[in-house]
């Protein structure tokens, strides 16, 4: 019964700090980003994706209003919360061991 409790504990954190989880995906691919970059539409895309993109439209994917500019700039800082959230995912896992499943329901 303790285990489980801490099982529990454990399911209910991750599932709390993947809540934002959407955020940690790139719009055009909804995929986990890996190099994400900031576009002049204030957006975040992962980098290939919008250079893909921005080959063939010259308007952004999120609000279809016209880009001024194509730079993009990496977003150090949502980088490293994801991988501040993965390291602290696979910490959970590693804590709980063989019965954690955060998709598990119930």
């Amino acid at each position: 019964a303790k285990k489980s409790s801490k099982i529990e504990s454990v399911k209910n954190l991750s599932r709390r700090a993947l809540k934002g989880i959407d955020s940690f995906l790139c719009p055009i691919t909804r995929e986990p980003f890996e190099d994400p970059v900031i576009c002049c539409d204030g957006h975040t895309y992962e980098r290939a994706a919008i250079e893909m993109w921005l080959r063939s439209n010259s308007r952004s994917p999120k609000t279809n209003q016209p880009l001024p500019s194509t730079d993009l700039i990496p977003n150090h800082s949502l980088r490293s919360s994801i991988e501040a959230i993965t390291e602290m995912t696979n910490d959970l896992k590693n804590f709980a061991g063989d019965d954690f499943d955060i998709d598990e329901h119930g």
